[in-house]
């Protein structure tokens, strides 16, 4: 990573590391949803962040009945970075 810093490169999270803020998340945002899908034992959160389309895979009741804010707990460990120019893995 150090040939990268302070230039920009792609984040890349799954929706499985986005997770229902605990008491213990140092690394967490506030996000609005756009769209909430239930799937059984998921809820599917649809938001953006930087105008980008991103999905959030939370607990079923983790957002309260016609709210469009919550807040989500992210695994930074699991962030995986790209090269903006080639779409190569750092």
């Amino acid at each position: 990573m150090e040939a990268y810093r302070g230039k920009q490169v792609i984040a890349g999270i799954r929706p499985e590391y986005f997770h229902n803020k605990t008491q213990q998340d140092d690394e967490y945002m506030t996000i609005h949803t756009e769209i909430q899908e239930l799937t059984g034992a998921d809820l599917l959160v649809h938001t953006e962040l930087n105008r980008t389309p991103v999905i959030c895979r939370c607990h079923p009741g983790s957002i309260e009945s016609g709210s469009h804010k919550m807040e989500v707990g992210i695994n930074v460990q699991r962030i995986v970075f790209f090269d903006p120019d080639t779409g190569s893995r750092i």
